[in-house]
């Protein structure tokens, strides 16, 4: 079974992107526009439940849970100021709650039930290994507009979560390479910067 990749259309994101505005409102109609984020992202969340759980044997339903759990938290800390698609922003956080859960259960099932084996655990350490530095990172990807420019946050999006190649982010942006590599060094000096900042207030 393989990972599912990111998919997005401009359409939907457009009416997605609508569906926040209203949902950052915290007003009246709010809850109906998370209820329509969670529709129509649904099948992608029970995709990455599915595959996480097919791979360490647990519950898809508990996984799907949290997958909806970290949607919830990427409305909220989504910047609409950024043209990253809020699907390739949002699966970050999905995944990021579906892992928790997925090493919440792996040690109850561990400790209580000795339902898993040691492969598995084994498996689920090597993923966790680097937890520490992994919530550094990640709550400075929930602050980045604090420490990174718009264009700089757009960059590290494409390059390391699209995985996209300089030349072609270069093309798209009709730019140089060398302009693209300059955004992108100072972004991680930045982040580099607050990283070693947080490991050391630790």
């Amino acid at each position: 079974m393989t990972e599912p990749a990111p998919d997005s259309s401009s359409d939907e994101n457009e009416r997605v992107r609508a569906l926040v505005i209203i949902a950052q409102a915290n007003n009246q109609f709010s809850r109906s526009a998370i209820s329509a984020i969670v529709e129509v992202f649904k099948e992608k969340i029970f995709t990455i439940a599915r595959y996480f759980a097919f791979k360490f044997h647990l519950d898809e339903d508990d996984l799907f849970q949290s997958g909806c759990e970290g949607l919830f938290h990427a409305i909220g800390r989504f910047n609409l100021k950024m043209e990253t698609p809020f699907w390739g922003f949002s699966r970050f956080h999905v995944e990021t709650f579906v892992r928790k859960e997925i090493r919440r259960e792996v040690k109850y099932h561990y400790y209580n039930k000795g339902a898993v084996t040691d492969a598995e655990i084994e498996e689920i350490e090597n993923v966790f290994r680097s937890e520490p530095i992994f919530r550094i990172v990640e709550q400075l990807i929930y602050n980045s507009n604090k420490i990174l420019s718009p264009l700089q946050q757009e960059l590290i999006y494409e390059r390391f979560y699209q995985e996209r190649k300089i030349g072609e982010i270069a093309s798209e942006r009709t730019c140089s390479r060398n302009n693209i590599q300059k955004s992108l060094a100072a972004g991680l000096r930045n982040i580099r910067t607050e990283v070693l900042k947080n490991i050391n207030n630790n």
